[in-house]
């Protein structure tokens, strides 16, 4: 359980794509170093990715587009 404080210097780092969600990394790169990994070792697309991690498809497309990377379905990953 996360305590007060540390929540609020968690909550500085990472960024929740929608309300309910666990906190997905708020720096581009190493989000996209995550979902790349969690669609290669547990996700079969990134629509099941956002199912489990509770984002938005949507918003996660948009913030790694903003660093140059769009998903390819068929290699099941941001290139």
């Amino acid at each position: 359980r996360w305590n007060g404080a540390r929540a609020v210097r968690m909550t500085s780092r990472c960024v929740a794509l929608k309300k309910e969600s666990i906190m997905l990394p708020q720096d581009p790169i190493i989000l996209l170093s995550y979902v790349n990994t969690q669609l290669r070792d547990r996700d079969a697309s990134l629509a099941a990715f956002c199912d489990q991690e509770n984002a938005d498809e949507a918003d996660l497309r948009a913030r790694l587009q903003e660093v140059g990377y769009i998903y390819d379905a068929q290699a099941n990953r941001f290139v």
